[in-house]
């Protein structure tokens, strides 16, 4: 949805879902008792475009998450992508 405008900047409200699922360590030098994962992160966020700019901003927070071992692992994290097209 990219309705809303300031000017002629597009703001358009995004939201995702991702899900991952990592499988464990398997080589000689691995950690397998310490890696892999599954998890749901819900990530809204912002979209704005104005003529060739365009900034995409979300917040990454997981929903539900079962971690393999010992793992250090952030509450949340922040993404913003900025792209300019020629």
């Amino acid at each position: 949805y990219n309705n809303f405008a300031i000017g002629n900047a597009r703001i358009a409200p995004v939201f995702q879902l991702i899900a991952s699922n990592r499988g464990r360590d398997s080589d000689a030098y691995g950690d397998p008792d310490n890696t892999g994962y599954t998890r749901l992160i819900a990530s809204p966020g912002i979209e704005v475009d104005q003529n060739s700019w365009k900034i995409y901003a979300d917040v990454e927070i997981p929903v539900y998450q079962d971690m393999n071992g010992n793992q250090l692992i952030a509450p949340w994290a922040v993404k913003t992508v900025l792209s300019y097209a020629f």
